[in-house]
């Protein structure tokens, strides 16, 4: 932000110094200038499919010589076994970090080093992947690699062994996170301990076995479930030549049917407290079940939580918590809408120990204000301008547009999805948004967790908001 603002200063100064004297009064008033209607133009995306069921989107791009890729698998951390979260995350690493039956990890690293190739793998809730960066004189070769690391991962003994003692020094250090052992905590409360409410611990990692990390492998780590997105210094014709040869001989595999449910909480709205002593900070959350990717609300939706927490500095909950009441180093919220389970709304607020009880009260209000009133008229231009920018800047390049488009792709959404989005917030009128917000957000369905030292927290107690419910987690 400092730097944009410095260029922009250098930028104006030779036009200052030639203006006239006297003349800056007669400038425009720049909130009253006409500007082009911003639009979020879409490289054209081809698509087709190879015989073993990768389903590929492409887009031609000769700006510069280089090549990028991303595979999508509909496969996650929702597919790890309740007894070992965190196996779809070392699975997904491995591929990359454990070798390749053709090649140690040192044998990998060196040898995409030497290509300046970049090649990653990882796992989230609904997916894994991998993407790769590289020279077009090079792309035949690191997709070859490429394709081996999906098709005989090495997972070496040494290797398994590393990540998981990294894991579980990561895990270690979070019992002094505050911020990740209450949105753990709150995760566990709204989906019940099962799925995105199961994060790994040191038992669950302990227990995967490199068996287990074959088996995730090759029964998800598969063509027939696989979306693979390529954008870069390539005709179709070429594309379609290097897929067939990296990846076209791969053979299908039984593609087991994915078993993701979600189902009601089973805590009752109220407070819940996690007792963390001698720390003088706590962290509000006020959670619910959220919504999904595909809901006919979710436009007015995002734009209604732009306004109350996720437009930073300019929200409601920033602006009431922190600024107004000087109660949070940090106030906000955010929300997933996810594809294939319900999501998840947080409010959240990190604040002085004795300033808990008011700051999760504030935040409780703010929440139930919004489902009352709406949003204002302002707030509703402003949210829609931040949302407009941020749409359009998110398609600015090729491999950004390859990369959402895989995401649709992957869970069967129309490509253009995120176009349609932008086309209807841009006709959405301000009592269509609030009449969603009021129908669709319930502030009687949030659970309020703390997570802090009940020693530090005044007079006004968490109970003076209702029911408290002390958790070990």
């Amino acid at each position: 932000m400092r730097l944009t603002s410095l260029i922009a200063t250098l930028i104006a100064l030779p036009m200052l110094a030639q203006a006239p004297q006297g003349s800056l009064d007669k400038l425009p008033d720049p909130r009253k200038m006409s500007a082009p209607k911003l639009q979020a133009p879409q490289p054209k995306v081809q698509s087709f499919s190879l015989a073993n069921g990768v389903r590929v989107l492409f887009i031609e791009d000769h700006e510069l010589p280089v090549v990028e890729m991303y595979a999508a698998f509909k496969a996650g951390s929702l597919e790890d076994p309740a007894d070992k979260a965190g196996l779809a995350a070392m699975a997904a690493n491995l591929l990359r970090t454990g070798g390749t039956k053709s090649f140690t990890s040192d044998q990998l690293n060196e040898k995409l080093e030497n290509l300046a190739a970049d090649v990653e793998f990882g796992a989230s809730a609904e997916n894994s992947g991998g993407g790769i960066h590289c020279f077009k004189a090079d792309a035949a070769n690191v997709l070859t690699i490429f394709a081996e690391m999906l098709r005989a991962p090495r997972f070496a003994a040494d290797r398994i062994e590393f990540l998981r003692n990294q894991t579980l020094s990561r895990l270690k250090q979070q019992e002094d996170q505050p911020v990740q052992l209450a949105v753990q905590g709150m995760r566990r409360l709204i989906f019940n301990g099962k799925g995105q409410g199961n994060p790994p611990t040191q038992a669950t990692v302990k227990a995967i076995t490199e068996q287990d990390l074959r088996t995730f492998a090759s029964t998800w780590f598969v063509p027939n479930n696989m979306v693979l997105g390529l954008s870069g210094d390539l005709t179709l014709a070429e594309a379609k030549t290097l897929l067939k040869k990296t990846l076209g001989d791969w053979p299908k595999a039984k593609l087991p049917a994915l078993a993701r449910t979600s189902e009601p909480t089973q805590a009752a709205p109220g407070i819940y407290v996690r007792k963390k002593d001698k720390v003088n900070q706590s962290v509000v959350l006020a959670g619910m079940i959220g919504y999904r990717d595909t809901d006919p609300d979710r436009v007015a939706l995002g734009a209604a939580f732009t306004v109350l927490g996720e437009g930073e500095m300019g929200s409601r909950l920033f602006n009431t918590i922190r600024t107004k009441n000087a109660l949070a180093y940090q106030a906000g919220s955010f929300s997933n809408f996810t594809n294939s389970v319900d999501g998840m709304f947080i409010g959240y607020a990190i604040t002085k120990g004795e300033s808990t009880t008011k700051a999760a009260r504030l935040l409780r209000e703010e929440c139930i204000k919004l489902a009352k009133e709406g949003i204002t008229s302002e707030e509703w231009e402003n949210a829609k301008r931040a949302l407009t920018n941020k749409e359009v800047f998110a398609n600015a390049t090729s491999s950004a547009v390859i990369a959402t488009a895989v995401g649709l792709a992957l869970f069967d959404q129309p490509l253009d999805t995120r176009a349609k989005r932008l086309e209807k917030l841009q006709t959405l009128d301000l009592a269509q948004v609030n009449e969603a917000v009021r129908r669709r957000f319930k502030p009687e369905d949030l659970r309020l967790y703390i997570l802090g030292d009940p020693a530090g927290f005044g007079e006004d107690k968490p109970e003076s908001l209702g029911k408290v419910t002390e958790v070990s987690k």
